[in-house]
């Protein structure tokens, strides 16, 4: 799991990014728990881009989740962006579009209709 952080440095309206590459799994689940909390730790929003996440496994979602959790917790803005799609296909299949709250788009697409099927 590659990542690349790129710190707020212009605003405190601008959040922190964390860009994931590569596999969310259970083999990198340590590393990226350390460096979501140490984002956490620094205070502001922290955005969690997904769109580079090739594969994605329970223990890649049981870290989103305490990350968005533990960012609750701390009264702190943690948005979820950029869904690939195997992390859409499994928040689909886990029904956790809800449990993040962002927007689920796959990147680099667009909506062509509307919630009643109709195109706009």
């Amino acid at each position: 799991m590659a990542t690349r952080h790129q710190p707020d440095t212009t605003s405190d309206s601008n959040p922190n990014c964390l860009a994931l590459q590569g596999e969310l799994t259970i083999y990198h689940a340590e590393t990226l728990k350390a460096q979501l909390l140490a984002l956490l730790q620094k205070g502001g929003e922290l955005e969690v881009d997904l769109h580079e996440v090739t594969e994605i496994d329970s223990a890649g979602i049981q870290i989103l989740m305490a990350t968005k959790k533990e960012s609750q917790k701390r009264g702190l803005q943690l948005r979820i962006v950029g869904h690939s799609r195997p992390v859409l296909e499994i928040f689909e299949l886990l029904n956790l579009s809800g449990f993040f709250g962002d927007p689920v788009l796959l990147a680099g697409t667009r909506r062509t209709s509307d919630a009643k099927g109709e195109r706009i």
